[in-house]
């Protein structure tokens, strides 16, 4: 029954991203309001299997499909909360690198730069990075040199974060 429910947060979240991947989004814009529901129940349904199901092989899956859920409709303070759990609470989850990541991101997006310059420069060793991890670590410093007026060096991050795009 869990993991059902599990699978349905996750469906949700597959589903949203595919609709967000489809729109035409600018910077500013707002992502559609179908993702918005998608998004909304994949968090209800990985919320019920840590409530329901507190022991099970899915709980920081489902803190993690929380964050990032939440992370995309721009709600950073849950996100940050959930991501926060994984590293403290599991700290041998195959989500801890991506966690992380994650949590770096949206620490610059609420516009705490040095805590967010530590989390991803915590990343030297990149042997133990996937292509998405390194796509995500260059996209994070890109963004935050843009954040603080260094032109040159986020254009050289993107361009380093684009080598690593499966498509």
């Amino acid at each position: 029954a869990y993991f059902n429910t599990f699978y349905n947060a996750q469906k949700s979240f597959d589903d949203a991203e595919k609709i967000i991947d489809k729109s035409k989004k600018e910077d500013d814009s707002d992502i559609p309001q179908q993702a918005k529901k998608l998004l909304s129940h994949s968090i209800e349904k990985s919320q019920k299997v840590i409530d329901k199901y507190p022991h099970s092989q899915w709980i920081d899956d489902s803190y993690f499909l929380i964050g990032k859920s939440s992370f995309i409709k721009a709600d950073y303070e849950y996100s940050e909360k959930y991501f926060r759990k994984i590293l403290n609470e599991y700290p041998n989850s195959n989500l801890f690198i991506e966690a992380k990541m994650w949590l770096s991101y949206t620490l610059l997006k609420k516009a705490i730069i040095d805590s967010a310059i530590v989390y991803i420069n915590s990343f030297q060793d990149e042997s133990k990075l996937t292509d998405e991890h390194k796509f995500l670590k260059y996209t994070i410093l890109a963004e935050i040199d843009l954040f603080n007026k260094k032109f040159e060096s986020a254009y050289i991050n993107f361009e380093k974060s684009i080598n690593y795009l499966n498509n």
